[in-house]
C-alpha cells in the first residue's frame, strides 16, 4: 500500500534589515587614513582662517570671502570624519555603543554637511567675482564687494542654502529594524515614505537641486574663470608691448611714457595676481569633483543596477561603495589640501606658514636644550652613593 504525503509550499520570510555598505580591511584602512588627513585639513583651514583674519594688506583683495570659504572647508573635513571615519570604525571593529551614538547625530550632521557642500561653490563664485573685479577695475564698487555688502552676501548665502536644504532635512529619518539578526543593521538612515511617493519632492531634490548645486556653479565658475584667464593673458601681452627703443624722437618717447603710465595703472600688483592664480587652482579642483558627483547623482536617481548588490538589494555594490567613497574623498581632499594650493600659488601665505612652523620647531628645540641643561645641572648636585 502506497502512502501519499501531501506537501504544502511555504515561504520562510527573513527579518528585514537596514541598508548598509560592506566594510573590508582595505576600506577600513583607506578611510581611516583619509580621516586622519581630514583632521589635518580641518586644522590647516582653521590656520588659514587665522591668517586671513589677522593679516591685512592694503594692496591685496579683501579676505572675507576666503575666510568663510576656509571655515566651510574645515567643516567639510570635520563632517567627513563624523560620517565616514566613525562609520567604518564602528562597523569593522564592531563597536555597538559607537553605532548607537552614530545614529543619534548622523541626520543633523548629514543635513549640515549638505548645507556646507551647497554653500562652498557659491562662496567660490563670490571669491572669483571679487578677483575679477580687482583685475578689471570696473566692478570694485559693486555692492558685493563693499565693506557692508560682503558680510550681508555671506549671511544671505548661508540662509538661502539652509532653506534650500530644509526639505531634505525633513525627509531624512533613522529607521529601526528590531527583528534584524545583525545588530549593525538594526538602525539605518532612510527617506520618509512621503518623500519617496511625492513627485514634487523627487522633482525638487533631483532636478531643481541638481541645477542649483551642480549646473549653476559649474557654468558660473567656468565662465568667470575663463574671463579671468583671458584678462591675465591680455595684460601680459600688453605688458610685453611696452618697449622703450633708443630712438631720438621726442614724440615716440612721450607716447611711450604715456603708455607706460596707463599700463602701470591697469597692471595687477603681485598680491592680486597671487590671489587670482590661487582662486583658479581652487576652482579647478572643485570642478573636477563636481563633474564626478553629477555622474553619480544621475546613476542614483535612475536606480541603475550597477549600484545594487547582486544578492541583497539593501547592500551597496562594490562599484557603488568604491565610487561613492572616492567622490567623498575627493571633496574632502579638495578642502583639506586648500592650504597647499594657497602656499603654492601665494608666496605671502607660504612665507607666513613657514615662519610659523619654523618658529614652533625652534621653540621646541630650545625647550629640549633647556631641559638637557637643567638635567645636567641637577645631576651635579645629586649625592653620590658609589663606594
Amino acid at each position: 500500500m502506497e502512502i501519499e504525503i501531501e506537501t504544502t509550499p511555504f515561504n520562510i520570510s527573513l527579518p528585514q534589515c537596514g541598508s548598509t555598505e560592506e566594510c573590508d580591511f582595505a576600506r577600513f584602512v583607506s578611510i581611516s587614513i583619509l580621516s586622519f588627513i581630514a583632521c589635518i585639513g580641518a586644522a590647516s583651514n582653521l590656520l588659514l582662517t587665522f591668517i586671513f583674519t589677522t593679516k591685512k594688506y592694503s594692496n591685496a583683495p579683501p579676505t572675507l570671502y576666503p575666510t568663510f570659504l576656509a571655515i566651510l572647508d574645515s567643516l567639510i573635513c570635520i563632517f567627513y570624519v563624523l560620517m565616514f571615519g566613525v562609520d567604518v570604525i564602528m562597523i569593522y571593529l564592531k563597536i555597538e555603543t559607537l553605532f548607537v551614538i552614530y545614529h543619534y547625530y548622523i541626520v543633523p550632521a548629514f543635513v549640515l554637511a549638505k548645507i556646507t557642500q551647497l554653500a562652498i561653490p557659491y562662496m567660490l563664485i563670490f571669491v572669483t567675482m571679487e578677483r575679477y573685479a580687482w583685475i578689471s577695475e570696473n566692478f570694485k564698487s559693486f555692492c558685493l564687494f563693499t565693506a557692508k555688502g560682503r558680510p550681508m552676501s555671506v549671511i544671505l548665502c548661508l540662509i538661502v542654502c539652509a532653506v534650500l536644504r530644509a526639505p531634505f532635512a525633513a525627509a531624512l529619518v533613522v529607521e529601526e529594524y528590531p527583528e534584524c539578526l545583525d545588530f549593525f543593521r538594526t538602525l539605518a538612515v532612510s527617506i520618509h515614505d512621503w518623500a519617496v511617493e511625492s513627485k514634487v519632492y523627487v522633482t525638487y531634490d533631483f532636478h531643481i537641486m541638481t541645477i542649483i548645486h551642480v549646473f549653476v556653479p559649474f557654468v558660473s565658475l567656468l565662465f568667470f574663470n575663463s574671463i579671468i584667464v583671458y584678462k591675465l593673458s591680455l595684460i601680459q601681452r600688453q605688458s610685453k608691448k611696452l618697449d622703450y627703443t633708443n630712438s631720438d624722437s621726442l614724440v615716440i618717447l612721450v607716447q611711450a611714457t604715456q603708455k607706460f603710465a596707463t599700463m602701470r595703472k591697469s597692471k595687477m600688483s603681485k598680491s592680486v595676481k597671487n590671489a587670482v592664480v590661487t582662486t583658479l587652482a581652487i576652482v579647478t579642483s572643485y570642478l573636477v569633483c563636481n563633474s564626478l558627483h553629477m555622474f553619480l547623482t544621475v546613476l542614483e536617481r535612475t536606480g541603475h543596477s550597477i549600484l545594487k548588490h547582486s544578492e541583497d538589494e539593501n547592500l551597496a555594490s562594490t562599484f557603488y561603495t568604491i565610487f561613492a567613497d572616492s567622490i567623498s574623498a575627493l571633496y574632502m581632499l579638495s578642502s583639506a589640501t586648500r592650504i597647499v594650493i594657497y602656499c603654492k600659488c601665494n608666496p605671502v601665505i607660504y612665507a607666513y606658514v613657514l615662519s610659523m612652523f619654523t618658529g614652533v620647531i625652534s621653540r621646541h628645540a630650545s625647550l629640549k636644550i633647556r631641559e638637557r641643561v637643567v638635567k645636567r645641572r641637577m645631576s651635579m648636585f645629586e649625592p653620590s652613593y658609589d663606594l
